[in-house]
């Protein structure tokens, strides 16, 4: 089997949901079978998803984006 490279990204704020528990046994198993994994957590990020000039000007990305 070739392997993958995979992103999981998971959005529940708390840390003992059933969406996380979900997300970490799939990570698991696709890590276990050889395939790269990373488990992003856009929870943990911070910025700011508005775009407060519209799409009329280029809003900076913050740290955390880059």
């Amino acid at each position: 089997m070739m392997s993958k490279r995979v992103l999981m990204i998971l959005d529940h704020p708390s840390t003992d949901s059933f969406c996380g528990a979900l997300a970490g046994a799939y990570v698991e198993a696709a890590k276990n079978a050889g395939h790269d994994v990373r488990l992003l957590r856009l929870y943990w990020l911070q910025f700011d998803p508005v775009l407060h000039d519209g799409y009329n000007q280029v809003q900076l990305l913050e740290p955390d984006l880059v």
